[in-house]
């Protein structure tokens, strides 16, 4: 489990790199096909990248060996059930915070829902042209959402 950790964390750091790179230098580019391929290079790469064994050669030759004699540790049920029950593993803390913002983004997305449903019902679905279309009062651009089509009722109808 620590390697997937590890292997996550990894990949996570040479993305957010990549990303800098990208968005300080290509983001403003009107060359797509290169910022497309840019971006698919950098994301394999991430992917590869904490798969590989690298050893540096300047840490060959510092090998050191450290021996530390411990006391011996007397450990009986009622201490090891305590120390247990009052500590956070890491893999713990990280699903947390993974189901935190899962959750956040996912009420997010029942109110958006929310609102899409109360427009549907407030302005009605008109069917033009084999295409269904939601007439709205507010200035948004247009937009579409599964089979409906979201139009401003300023911009007209289609023909």
């Amino acid at each position: 489990m620590n390697n997937l950790i590890l292997y996550l964390i990894q990949s996570g750091i040479s993305l957010i790199l990549f990303y800098g790179i990208y968005w300080l230098f290509l983001r403003k580019d009107t060359f797509h096909m290169v910022n497309r391929i840019y971006l698919v290079v950098t994301v394999v790469f991430s992917l590869i990248f904490p798969l590989l064994q690298i050893s540096l050669p300047f840490y060959a030759n510092s090998q050191t060996t450290f021996v530390v004699m411990l006391d011996a540790v007397t450990i009986n049920a009622t201490s090891l059930q305590s120390t247990l029950s009052n500590h956070f593993s890491a893999f713990q803390i990280i699903v947390v915070i993974y189901l935190t913002g899962a959750s956040i983004f996912f009420i997010r997305f029942l109110f958006q829902l929310g609102q899409l449903v109360l427009m549907v019902r407030k302005h009605g679905i008109s069917h033009e042209e084999g295409l269904n279309i939601v007439f709205i009062d507010r200035n948004y651009s247009p937009f579409s959402f599964f089979n409906l089509i979201f139009i401003n009722r300023k911009e007209g109808s289609i023909h």
